[in-house]
């Protein structure tokens, strides 16, 4: 069941130049968190010694945990290759790391980039403005938002970004969880030459949700341009329906206005 929530091609790790940042592309739509924030599928994002990638699933949200070293090639000369490398290239333990059988091993682990056009940005963000009991101010942007690609489907729901709504609702999550899917929905972003910023949601549920104010059942679709709001809603415990959840389209900063 776990190996379920890791996929053949989960993501990528890509060095431009040597003196550029090691970034890490996520490629899969099953969850992913860096240093416990959630990554959203196709999100490009830096990452160093120390930076923990961890895999989650229903039944256990951090039941694989990677912590990335990363060594100079100085190092690496005077301490020998990671034992990983060794076991990888199926060389004996002891090899001196100035053995050619060595230095062979050592390239044939090293992938050039050469396979990547380009890097997916993110155009935009589905940020939480409203979390039924939350206090929204406690949280940084980054973790009330979810990250979208320019012409990416994404699928959103509890199983595609682990532990995001968790947090939002953890006031009340016991009662508030139950009105959203494992797969809840499909949006894909998209924008024309001299057009706003447009968001298609596709409602995958049979929960409802609002998009632009109007409601979206299962097998629907609808779209909101920038500014426009996907809103959550259930009947609460007063059996009044609440807009439990709200989020605003917004561009991603850094990202400008076309002409």
């Amino acid at each position: 069941e776990l190996l379920a929530c890791i996929s053949r091609s989960h993501f990528e790790l890509v060095l431009e130049s040597p003196t550029g940042p090691l970034l890490l592309r996520k490629l899969s739509a099953n969850p992913l968190l860096l240093d416990d924030h959630v990554l959203a599928q196709g999100a490009v994002v830096a990452v160093g010694e120390g930076s923990q990638l961890v895999f989650g699933g229903d039944v256990d949200p951090r039941f694989l945990v990677l912590m990335l070293r990363c060594r100079s090639k100085a190092q690496v000369s005077s301490e020998g290759q990671h034992p990983a490398v060794v076991a990888a290239a199926g060389l004996p333990s002891a090899l001196s790391p100035q053995s050619p059988l060595s230095q062979n091993a050592q390239s044939a682990t090293v992938k050039p980039a050469t396979h990547m056009v380009q890097l997916t940005a993110v155009a935009a963000v589905l940020e939480c403005v409203v979390a039924q009991g939350a206090d929204l101010g406690s949280f940084s942007s980054e973790a009330r938002a979810i990250a979208l690609p320019m012409d990416e489907p994404i699928e959103v729901g509890r199983q595609h970004q682990l532990g995001f709504f968790d947090r939002l609702l953890q006031a009340d999550q016991s009662f508030w969880l139950s009105f959203i899917s494992r797969t809840h929905l499909r949006v894909t972003l998209s924008q024309s030459q001299s057009q706003p910023l447009s968001l298609k949601v596709e409602n995958l549920s049979a929960n409802p949700i609002m998009v632009g104010g109007r409601p979206l059942g299962k097998g629907q679709s609808d779209s909101i341009s920038e500014g426009g709001k996907l809103v959550f809603v259930a009947k609460g415990r007063d059996e009044k329906e609440t807009a439990f959840l709200e989020f605003l389209l917004r561009r991603a900063r850094g990202q400008t206005r076309s002409a």
